[in-house]
């Protein structure tokens, strides 16, 4: 499983080695934007379920605008690496502002616009990786920089949270750290080699929303990921307001959650990585993709059915497992099925369906859990996650045949 680095393309070893350094920031800003933006929301600010939605939102709203920014990166002739890193550096600023400024509007604004320019460049790095990546072993090499990334966000998370435990009152030092790691993630952007796009001229910003129209193929397969990720992206950040809150009998304290949330799920990610980076290189990808939607279907309702602390770490390790799959599957997929000149275009498609369920699902699953209890999620989940596997099952045929004839 070791990968000898003299053995790659110098593109590769390039990429590869600033991949590492960005996957430290990447876990600090994944930190951020999936647990102590929402934490200083909800325990600092006292936001209502609107505010807090948006805070949650903040990646989602980047996804949303993932192919406008593919479309202005190819329309200026910039590479990719060069818009990720001004994006980055737009997101430092974002970040360090609440830090001078402590107004609930201001925090909610710039956590939101912050963090999304941490995503909407994630079509820009499927682009770089598809260009200096062996395709044999693309899957290895993201999912080793995603072990890097999962230690980071362990290690900063925890002691964020120890940071928060002794004093809520000094989340400030949090936003400035949080844009330190901006400004290091686009560092590590603008030294990774990638050639401009190609420059579409009879399409606007949705030249890449028209292949979900075209390719019949990939619009099922979206279809089936917006209902799995809808599900998911709904909960995740429902699991801060019942851990913190005193309406649920558990207020555990903010050590306790980022143990649940950060640590316990990222430190068997860390554990798994590797094994689904293999997976992805060898085996149908619609067999991973329904393995993980049926065990983070389990994994929520776990949680959301919960009475004890056992009950929470069970929910958190079984999501952890299907989150290290998760995060090689959402990156990399359509690498496998579009042409080699629309990886970026495909990507932009999907993460834009992906930013549209990510901003509507948390401030859904708020405005719900405000008047309705917690006891409605399992069953939602359930129907979603078992649509969504239904709807891949004839993929997953086609793609088997294939594979048995390309092996007669």
């Amino acid at each position: 499983m070791r990968i000898q680095q003299e053995q790659l393309p110098a593109s590769a070893q390039r990429v590869y080695r600033y991949e590492k350094g960005r996957a430290v920031a990447s876990g600090i800003l994944e930190a951020a934007g999936h647990t102590f933006l929402l934490l200083i929301a909800t325990s600092w600010f006292h936001s209502g379920p609107l505010a807090k939605g948006l805070v949650a939102a903040g990646g989602s709203v980047g996804l949303l605008l993932s192919p406008w920014v593919v479309f202005m990166t190819a329309r200026m002739g910039w590479r990719p690496n060069q818009a990720a890193n001004r994006l980055f550096l737009f997101g430092a600023l974002c970040l360090t502002t609440p830090a001078i400024i402590p107004h609930e509007a201001v925090f909610v604004i710039c956590s939101m616009v912050g963090m999304a320019t941490s995503s909407a460049g994630i079509p820009l790095f499927t682009q770089i990786y598809h260009e200096n990546y062996p395709a044999e072993i693309r899957g290895k090499l993201f999912s080793r920089t995603v072990m890097i990334r999962i230690s980071s966000l362990i290690l900063f998370g925890y002691m964020i949270g120890e940071f928060l435990d002794a004093d809520i009152g000094w989340f400030r030092w949090c936003l400035v750290f949080f844009g330190v790691g901006f400004l290091w993630a686009g560092f590590c952007a603008s030294k990774c080699a990638a050639s401009p796009l190609e420059n579409t001229e009879n399409h606007g910003w949705n030249r890449s929303l028209i292949w979900i129209r075209k390719d019949r193929r990939f619009f099922w397969i979206l279809t089936s990921w917006m209902l799995i990720g809808f599900s998911n992206l709904m909960t995740l950040p429902l699991r801060i307001e019942v851990l913190s809150s005193e309406k649920y009998a558990f207020h555990y304290s903010p050590t306790e959650i980022a143990l649940l949330i950060v640590v316990i799920p990222n430190v068997v990610r860390l554990i798994c990585s590797s094994v689904w980076g293999w997976l992805f290189d060898r085996i149908n990808f619609f067999t991973i993709r329904i393995i993980i939607n049926l065990g983070l279907c389990v994994a929520i309702v776990l949680f959301f059915t919960s009475g004890s602390w056992m009950q929470f770490i069970c929910s958190a390790v079984i999501y952890g497992i299907m989150a290290a799959g998760a995060d090689v599957a959402w990156h990399l997929w359509v690498i496998k099925i579009a042409p080699p000149e629309r990886i970026a275009d495909y990507m932009a498609a999907h993460t834009f369906l992906t930013g549209i369920r990510g901003a509507l699902g948390p401030i859904v699953g708020f405005l719900a859990l405000e008047y309705f209890s917690k006891n409605w999620i399992p069953g939602v989940v359930i129907l979603l996650v078992l649509t969504a596997c239904y709807l891949l099952v004839p993929e997953w045929k086609a793609e088997q045949e294939r594979q048995a004839r390309l092996k007669a």
